[in-house]
């Protein structure tokens, strides 16, 4: 079998890499803005999910990286992979469904949790 002269699977998997990394930065960024209304909040909410299931894809891509690299690179990648194995736990646990143990968990984690009816009603939250 002739060896890949253009190096598709090696491109295609830093390609990869680059956009993780562009994600993680972008979410940053929406993480570090303040909170100065109820929006706010539900926008670094919907971040830290996306936070999590973004890190779940670079342990999946570190998972399927094959590529000739030094020993240092190669025990930096184990580390770094082992150290994302709980996004996996969190990516099933709350991103796919938002269960009543994981909310009320984040409950007593933000005083900003402090919503009146007129404010759910103004963010259209009720039908009527």
């Amino acid at each position: 079998m002739k060896k890949d002269q253009y190096q598709f699977r090696e491109k295609s998997q830093f390609l990869n890499l680059l956009i993780l990394r562009d994600e993680l930065q972008h979410l940053d960024e929406v993480l570090s803005q303040p909170i100065k209304e109820t929006k706010d909040l539900l926008t670094k909410f919907r971040a830290t999910r996306s936070v999590f299931l973004t890190l779940n894809n670079v342990k999946d891509a570190l998972d399927r990286l094959q590529l000739e690299a030094p020993k240092d690179f190669v025990n930096k990648t184990r580390e770094l992979k082992k150290k994302l194995v709980f996004s996996n736990h969190f990516r099933n646990r709350g991103i796919g469904h938002l269960d009543g143990t994981l909310l009320s968990r984040a409950v007593p984690c933000s005083g900003a949790l402090k919503f009146s009816m007129r404010q759910l009603k103004e963010m259209n939250c009720f039908d009527s």
